[in-house]
């Protein structure tokens, strides 16, 4: 009788593995790696210091984000919730100022509370969350 239990629970225990890890979501996995929002300003940092290459080089700001690519970046990054690129229509540049803004244009963040257009690079702030 003992064994009969031995066996039972193991055989129970086995399904409920096999039926509880085969139902996606019913057990919460890790995600390793920084948030897609972190990943998104790494982006703009990334698209930052090719604007400054871009500038040092041609001694202007580029029209687009585009004019960038291959020159001093292969391509033009995605953001990760968006999947796309949201970061050439929140391009900025003003030659008068000599300055610029690079943006993650639209409401993508909204599942941690940003407002729209954030991550965000300031040039003298660098890059800029909204405070929470």
């Amino acid at each position: 009788m003992i064994r009969f239990l031995v066996w039972g629970s193991i055989a129970l225990l086995l399904l409920a593995l096999v039926v509880f890890g085969s139902v996606p979501g019913l057990i919460p996995r890790k995600t390793y790696g920084p948030p897609p929002w972190r990943v998104c300003g790494r982006n703009i940092s990334f698209l930052v210091t090719a604007v400054e290459m871009y500038l040092a080089r041609a001694g202007n700001y580029p029209r687009s984000l585009r004019n960038l690519t291959p020159q001093h970046i292969e391509s033009i990054p995605t953001c990760p919730s968006a999947h796309a690129d949201t970061y050439s229509p929140g391009y900025v540049y003003s030659t008068t100022n000599k300055a610029f803004t690079i943006v993650c244009s639209g409401h993508h963040h909204r599942d941690v509370g940003f407002p729209p257009d954030y991550p965000q690079y300031v040039m003298g702030r660098g890059i800029v969350y909204p405070s929470k």
